[in-house]
């Protein structure tokens, strides 16, 4: 690899981790004479390296502390967001888009799980089976999810193409639980949304949309990136802000 000026070394690169891939931003120094890694409390990966650094030894570098990443992305996420335990009571309240609404449990030869009338009714085989109530929560959140971030995303697609400019239409969409991320994008076209964005309110799951959209046109997070969320989405601080402070379940995860 030919060295030039540092303004002319890659921004950016990935690492796949928890099969998950995370965009790593590189900042080049010409005084800097060892490699700095750090998580922000965005849980973006920063490396700082010498500019003479070849890419591939920083990206080397990066595999060998994969646990070390794993450990620091987990705590800053940790740190970021409140932790709510349940305990599959009658009367206990989960989020749903934002609200919280009480469980009803009822018991019988069926398995059932609704929202009605502002309640989370659920029918279990056996009283106190709290793993089947847990799974019967879980699948409804799934169904509602699959549904409704297929629209969103739809939306944001077509209403940011004046500014993103993106070709691609029926983005593949991924839903899963992740530990430390609420979405991510591939460089194949690919978004995935954290299956816990269900429980937060609409303005949070259209923030994150957002977000991975304008990484298809800039995969790091540079002041070109935050000018693009900008004029996608002008509320995004609030929005992002709001995200971080609503409950998130960990029994998601």
């Amino acid at each position: 690899m030919v060295r030039g000026s540092v303004k002319h070394l890659p921004q950016t690169t990935e690492i796949a981790l928890d099969g998950e891939i995370h965009v790593v931003t590189l900042k080049w120094s010409d005084r800097r004479k060892t490699i700095q890694i750090s998580i922000n409390q965005e849980q973006q990966i920063i490396v700082h390296a010498p500019s003479q650094i070849k890419i591939a030894e920083i990206e080397d570098l990066l595999k060998k502390r994969t646990a070390w990443l794993l450990k620091n992305l987990q705590k800053v996420a940790e740190s970021s967001v409140k932790r709510f335990v349940p305990q599959w009571v009658d009367g206990e309240k989960h989020f749903y888009l934002g609200e919280q609404y009480p469980l009803k449990l009822e018991y019988g030869d069926r398995l059932y799980f609704d929202l009605e009338n502002s309640v989370f009714r659920v029918c279990i085989l056996e009283f106190g089976d709290r793993h089947q109530i847990q799974f019967l929560m879980r699948r409804w959140y799934q169904r509602q999810a699959k549904t409704l971030f297929r629209e969103r995303l739809d939306y944001w697609t077509e209403k940011t193409k004046p500014i993103l400019e993106l070709e691609q239409k029926n983005i593949p969409l991924r839903i899963r639980a992740m530990k430390t991320r609420w979405g991510s994008c591939s460089s194949l076209g690919r978004i995935n949304l954290n299956l816990q964005l269900i429980q937060m309110p609409m303005s949070c799951l259209d923030y994150v949309i957002v977000h991975e959209l304008c990484h298809f046109r800039e995969m790091n997070h540079s002041k070109r990136f935050w000018s693009l969320v900008t004029q996608c989405m002008s509320d995004w601080q609030e929005r992002r802000a709001s995200l971080k402070q609503t409950a998130m379940a960990t029994w998601l995860q």
